[in-house]
């Protein structure tokens, strides 16, 4: 029997091979997939320029950011990450300053997630540090959350919404100020005199640079100077605990005030009243920083 070949328009290739197919079925769920991953990224990007007392900023700081927290496995890491979660308590307690009215409840959640950012650097601290977080830096990362809780202390303190916060922040202030002061004696006691002498020079240079190219307000310069007097007659006395720690007090101001901003400094210059002697540059000293006894 003789067969007769199919004429060439009656043969169909296979479903998965017909290029028609593919194009009416990628080109809706390639639209959906955009759609979907543009109201993601606005979700994600609404969640994290959330504020305290809003409805996302919960899923912000218990989802988001403990999320990335627990990707961080070494001690160096984990306690840098606590200052980066500090910076963005004080950003948004600085947001809150715009605001007509702050909760109590908005307050709270501030305060609460900040004292656990401390109690966590607290605890990465006091616990046995791995041999990839040496000791100079743990000092830095304790003395850096000391100057961001100063910031939030003082920006807390001045306005009258965000009042309440003020003494937790100064309770943070106050412990991470003396965790870093010893720390920085227990650093002394156990190394080399070479050792803390190129500390104590590095950290030295680090604030006097940042006091040469920053325009920081008349206040600020005069605590700098006055803590930065008592360096160079602990050196000679030998007693290098009392220079950094004096050098570390003096990173704090500068810190607080860069955190703080040239614009709040500049209003609250306009309202002190400078000082004309030596007891009320101490005075100053005092109380418009995060002071320790040196």
């Amino acid at each position: 029997m003789t067969t007769t070949p199919q004429s060439d328009e009656n043969i169909h290739e296979p479903l998965s091979t017909n290029p028609s197919r593919p194009l009416r079925l990628t080109r809706p769920i390639g639209v959906i997939s955009i759609v979907i991953i543009i109201g993601l990224s606005i979700g994600v990007y609404a969640t994290l320029q959330s504020l305290p007392g809003e409805a996302l900023y919960g899923l912000k700081t218990n989802v988001l950011e403990t999320g990335i927290e627990a990707t961080h496995v070494r001690s160096a890491s984990k306690a840098s990450y606590q200052v980066t979660l500090l910076q963005k308590r004080f950003a948004e307690a600085k947001q809150l300053t715009f605001a007509d009215t702050v909760s109590d409840a908005a307050l709270d959640v501030l305060m609460k997630n900040s004292t656990s950012h401390w109690n966590s650097l607290s605890s990465i601290a006091s616990s046995s540090i791995d041999s990839a977080f040496p000791k100079t830096d743990l000092l830095n990362t304790v003395n850096e959350f000391a100057g961001i809780a100063s910031a939030m202390e003082e920006l807390t303190e001045n306005d009258p919404k965000l009042l309440r916060a003020g003494d937790s922040m100064e309770d943070i202030r106050q412990e991470a100020v003396r965790l870093y002061r010893d720390r920085a004696e227990s650093f002394v006691a156990t190394e080399s005199v070479e050792t803390t002498y190129t500390y104590l020079t590095e950290q030295l240079q680090t604030v006097e640079q940042a006091l040469a190219v920053t325009d920081f307000s008349t206040s600020t310069m005069r605590s700098s100077e006055n803590y930065l007097d008592r360096v160079e007659p602990a050196v000679a006395s030998g007693n290098i605990t009392k220079a950094i720690l004096a050098i570390g007090e003096t990173y704090r101001i500068i810190t607080a005030a860069t955190y703080l901003g040239t614009e709040y400094r500049e209003t609250k210059t306009a309202n002190d009243t400078p000082p004309t002697d030596t007891s009320a540059t101490s005075t100053d000293v005092s109380t418009t920083t995060a002071t320790s006894t040196i």
